[in-house]
């Protein structure tokens, strides 16, 4: 009589048992889901991307050349001001001299307006 109970408790318990662990697991797995879908809604946050630009730059002490840049800044504006506080080497033994005014800048890819810089540009080893 005992073995009859002991059996027919072990044959309701283990489906019940194996029922609540996949509820357990299926409930687990939503909030993981649910947390990771909002995790990835955090994430989606906008990631500046550089940009290639070359830029038709004054030197101070006179000169003019090309330069390249990657940055985010689209407004000619912002690049002005960044690269006018930059210094560029025209050769490897020459020092570095100080960018004077920008002139025009460009993405890389598009050619330049003036016909001064797109002479240059073609001058300009790469």
């Amino acid at each position: 009589m005992k073995t009859q109970i002991k059996s027919i408790k072990t044959a309701l318990v283990l489906p019940l048992l194996i029922a609540l662990s996949s509820v357990s697991l299926t409930t687990s797995f939503a909030v993981q889901a649910n947390a990771s879908a909002g995790t990835k809604a955090k994430a989606k946050v906008k990631i500046p991307v550089d940009i290639e630009m070359k830029c038709h730059v004054e030197l101070i002490g006179g000169g003019e050349t090309i330069s390249f840049t990657n940055t985010p800044h689209k407004n000619m504006r912002e690049l002005a001001q960044l690269l006018m506080k930059q210094k560029i080497k025209l050769n490897s033994d020459d020092s570095e001299r100080a960018i004077y005014k920008v002139k025009e800048c460009v993405p890389l890819q598009d050619r330049f307006k003036g016909s001064r810089a797109q002479q240059l540009f073609l001058d300009t080893p790469r």
